[in-house]
Order: structure tokens, then sequence, then C-alpha cells
């Protein structure tokens, strides 16, 4: 009789299993008789003791994105659409304008309308421009005169001047004794002293009296002279005489 032995699979040799806690990479192992292939599965990660198992996703859903970054995607395009939209309109408002005429506009039908009549303005008068004046013609220029010889300066004189002198050529006498008075005046210019003398030609060397340089005297006339002489004498500063005489006669 058979053993059962001799019909059953042969079987493959065991090995020993890892301890707990520590991974190690799946075998894949000979496939038995009508067995299905072995699937490769991912590693196992062990969580620690101390921290709560975490919850995978299920299979084949992608993780859901948070709140707030969606909202902020959303916005993003709107924002991105406005500005699209808007960019259109302006192109869209410039060809239109640009390639649009201006309709002619229709011209208002005249009415009647009473207009006051405007009251009348006050124009500024035109300034009268100034008449040309003719211009002087040209006249012939006058002939020189022929110079006249230059009449020879005469030299200024030097000393006292007498400038005015007065004095009687006579005087009327009642006898030989009687003494009428003669009177005798004069001016000068650039004299410092004066003297008046009688019966002399330098009254500064026989003076009667001093006198001013410009004035007059009052002298005697002696009746029992035919005639007698009267003298006045100048002197400026420098010493420079100057004399003026007259003879005055008895009648």
């Amino acid at each position: 009789m058979p053993d059962a032995r001799d019909n059953a699979t042969p079987e493959e040799p065991t090995r020993p299993l890892p301890a707990a806690g520590e991974d190690q990479p799946t075998e894949v192992l000979p496939p038995l008789a009508d067995a299905q292939p072995t699937q490769v599965l991912p590693p196992v990660h062990h969580a620690p003791a101390d921290m709560p198992p975490s919850v995978a996703p299920p299979v084949g859903e992608p993780p859901a994105a948070a709140p707030g970054s969606k909202a902020t995607s959303v916005a993003l395009w709107v924002l991105v659409a406005l500005v699209v939209i808007l960019a259109l309109s302006l192109i869209a408002s410039l060809l239109t304008r640009g390639g649009s005429s201006p309709e002619p506009s229709a011209s208002p039908t005249p009415s009647a309308t009473v207009s006051a009549s405007p009251s009348p303005s006050l124009s500024p008068s035109p300034s009268p421009s100034p008449s040309p004046s003719p211009s002087p013609s040209a006249e012939p220029e006058p002939e020189p005169e022929p110079e006249q010889p230059q009449q020879p300066q005469q030299p200024q004189p030097s000393g006292p001047q007498f400038t005015a002198f007065s004095a009687p050529a006579s005087v009327v006498c009642a006898d030989d004794y009687s003494t009428p008075e003669v009177t005798i005046s004069w001016s000068s210019s650039n004299a410092a002293y004066a003297w008046i003398g009688v019966a002399t030609d330098n009254a500064k060397l026989q003076p009667y009296s001093d006198v001013p340089p410009s004035g007059s005297a009052t002298l005697p006339f002696s009746c029992s002279n035919a005639s007698q002489q009267y003298t006045v004498t100048l002197e400026d500063p420098n010493g420079v005489l100057t004399h003026r005489s007259v003879v005055v006669t008895r009648q």
C-alpha cells in the first residue's frame, strides 16, 4: 500500500520570522501548486507606542486641499479674469472711436427771435499820427569870414587906479581976503591908502590930510591967489603910487 507521504506536495523549508518591530523586505516565495502569485505589499511603519495611529487616506483619492489656499487660488483667477476683461474693453473702445466718423448733427431750424438792439459802444478814436516834417533842404554853407588881425592886448595897468574924479574948475572970490571952499571927490581900485594935498604933485610927501581910497574932501581956496592946485595920491599894498591933480582958478 503506497505511503501517503509519497503523494503529498513537498514543503519548502521554513525560515525564522523577524521579531516584532523589525521590518524586513518581503521575499518572493516560489509559487505553490494551484496558488495565486504573491503581491508585493509596501512596508508597514509601526508608530511608536506613545503616538496614536494615524489614519491613512483612502487609496486612490488625492488629499484634500486646505480651505485657505483654495480661496486664494479662486481670488487670483477672478482678478486675472477682470484684468483681461478690462483690457479687452479698452481695446474695443479705442478701435470703435478710431474707426467711426462723427455723424453730422442736424442743424437746428432757425426760429424768429426778437433781439434787443445792441447799445452803441464807444470805440476809441484813432490817435492822430504825426505828420512827417519836411526834411530840411541842404543849405549852402556860408563862406568863412576872413580872419581879422588880432589887436594887441593892452597891458593891464599895475598899481592903484582912479575910476572917477571930479573937482570944480573955478571959484568966486568976493575980495582978496575971502576963502571959499572947494570940494573934490574920487573913487579908485587896488588902492590901500590915499592922501590929498595943496600946491603939490605928491600928496603923500606934502599931505594936507589923509583920505580914504574912495571918497571926497573939502579944502579952502585962498582968493589972494589967482589959482590953486589940488592933488590926490593913491598907494597899493606893494607901495606903488598914483597921482591925480586939478587946478582951480579964481573968478
